[in-house]
């Protein structure tokens, strides 16, 4: 798909999978995801008129261009991956809050509490949640236990004030195939860090903005703080890698996936500490002590950073955290780790800044993957920087950094040949990194 906006209202025929549009209706409006480095280049001010196959005509203002290609056939060492995701905000069933609301901080939320079956499919949440209060979401699954009979499923939750789809004290839900765009928080999330064995599927998250509660969780011994750093907001902020994330997209100014592994928080830690034994978190910690159960065909694109972590990382049997089939274009960073053993496995990082970024890991192996930069440049402190497939934050002997860090001789082909690398500029910094790839 490649459009062209001519002026400033007008019709355009947008192709996409055939599967994509066959629910879509006449006056259903669409949001464009952006093709370039800025999260904030989208547009949603279109309405279609008409559907047809795998075109669907939509008429509106367009600001932006948007660029894609077909993504249907996967080839191995030249994929197609830069296309704009076109996704409909509209549904049959619509849950409002009143107009005005969002200035008084009171509009409605949708909360299923304590019940661990149920099927909401195919609604649209917008205009809900109290900012920065605690529970009152657009979306929000609330302490059901263990609920493999609980679906969240193609739903649009869109132009909402406090975070998107929340799930909190659940085990064992689906989540899938919904659409979370422009809100105040991250788009989805897991609140208390309890939240295990989820399947989070095929769900697209876009365009998150900075969300303060005026408290720290990272710190607070008293475990009352909502906040769950969303003054840096994700597309998906994941506080337990005990969970399965399989084909979502994001897109965020800041990371578009981001794990952030420390304790349990909340009102599970504060009165249902059953939960936390029930688990294998008795004594409350999560970093360290709950193995990455899924991380697959994910892809980030036009944000600060695709994936990254903080703290540190690992699986408790020493096993590798693997991230498998991430794609991420146009992003600041690509991959982004801190820990312990990391496997980046048929990653696809291109026209980033940096392909890799290791912050203090005990190792990390890539292959069978493809890195591409940006071309980009800049100085800093009488320093000059240079776009590179791998930026190392652990500065130690060269011979550590060799031993700590593999490539396999596949990816080192592939980005010494389509790389858009300024290889002799990347030999001059210090650390010799540039050799990994020699």
């Amino acid at each position: 798909m490649e459009v062209h906006p001519a002026e400033p209202v007008a019709t355009y025929d947008l192709r996409v999978e055939p599967s994509a549009g066959v629910a879509w209706r006449a006056g259903d409006r669409v949001v464009i995801a952006p093709s370039g480095s800025s999260s904030y280049q989208v547009d949603d001010n279109l309405r279609v008129v008409h559907v047809a196959g795998g075109v669907v005509r939509v008429r509106g203002k367009m600001t932006y261009r948007h660029s894609g290609c077909d993504t249907s056939t996967r080839r191995r060492w030249r994929p197609c991956v830069q296309a704009a995701e076109v996704a409909s905000l509209s549904r049959n069933v619509v849950i409002r809050g009143q107009s005005g609301c969002a200035s008084s901080k009171t509009c409605g939320h949708f909360m299923i509490a304590h019940t661990n079956t149920g099927y909401v499919c195919g609604a649209q949440f917008t205009n809900l949640g109290q900012t920065a209060k605690e529970g009152r979401y657009p979306l929000h699954i609330h302490l059901p236990g263990d609920s493999p009979n609980l679906v969240v499923r193609d739903n649009a939750v869109a132009f909402n004030h406090n975070r998107g789809v929340v799930l909190h004290g659940v085990n064992k839900m689906l989540v899938a195939s919904n659409v979370v765009y422009r809100t105040k928080g991250h788009c989805f999330m897991l609140e208390d860090a309890i939240e295990m064995r989820n399947r989070i599927y095929g769900n697209l998250g876009m365009l998150p903005k900075s969300l303060r509660f005026g408290c720290s969780h990272s710190k607070d011994s008293t475990f009352r703080c909502p906040g769950r750093s969303d003054n840096h907001a994700n597309a998906f902020w994941i506080s337990n890698p005990g969970n399965y994330f399989d084909g979502n997209v994001g897109v965020a100014s800041g990371a578009a996936f981001f794990m952030e592994t420390r304790h349990v928080f909340g009102l599970t830690r504060r009165q249902y500490a059953g939960e936390l034994r029930r688990n294998g978190l008795g004594n409350g910690k999560v970093k360290g002590r709950v193995k990455l159960l899924r991380f697959r065909n994910n892809l980030a694109h036009s944000s600060g950073t695709g994936m990254g972590n903080y703290p540190k990382s690992w699986n408790p049997d020493g096993s590798p955290m693997v991230y498998e089939s991430f794609t991420c274009w146009r992003c600041g960073n690509g991959l982004s780790a801190r820990g312990g053993v990391f496997h980046f496995k048929d990653a696809r990082l291109f026209k980033c800044f940096a392909a890799l970024v290791s912050g203090f890991v005990v190792k990390i192996k890539v292959f069978d993957s493809q890195l591409t930069g940006n071309g980009g440049k800049f100085w800093n402190k009488g320093r000059k920087f240079v776009s590179a497939p791998m930026i190392i934050k652990k500065i130690g002997f060269w011979a550590d950094v060799t031993k700590d860090f593999r490539i396999d001789k596949a990816t080192k082909a592939w980005a010494l040949k389509h790389g858009n690398y300024d290889w002799a500029a990347l030999r001059k910094l210090p650390g010799k990194k540039a050799a990994l790839f020699r």
